[in-house]
């Protein structure tokens, strides 16, 4: 993955990348997180991305039920949006989230993006 100069990756400290041929790969399980730097040089998560089942976020996991999770973010004021292709998301004001058997990717928005 090429990244723009102003984006910094970082794969959270409880995972090592694996290193095949030379090159660092993301381990199968593992929470992954897109900075950039705002307009004012600070440093802001734009995305992050998990893909390990132990982790939960407002009581939801990957192993959660489809029923479930839309129950779970309607009820927190989420507006449910669906994408044709793509699982569905859920957004709240600047956020987006989206949640299927293999990923959760959060998805952050500011005045900068």
């Amino acid at each position: 993955m090429k990244l723009h100069p102003m984006v910094i990756s970082i794969l959270d400290s409880r995972y090592e990348f694996i290193i095949e041929q030379g090159e660092k790969k993301l381990p199968k399980k593992f929470v992954f997180y897109i900075c950039k730097y705002s307009s004012t040089k600070e440093i802001m998560v734009r995305t992050v991305a998990i893909t390990d089942p132990s982790i939960t976020v407002y009581g939801l996991s990957m192993n959660s039920s489809e029923n479930f999770v839309n129950k779970t973010l309607i009820d927190m004021g989420f507006t449910y949006q669906e994408y044709s292709g793509r699982s569905p998301s859920y957004i709240k004001d600047r956020f987006d989230f989206t949640i299927n058997d293999t990923v959760m990717h959060f998805y952050f928005y500011s005045g900068d993006n």
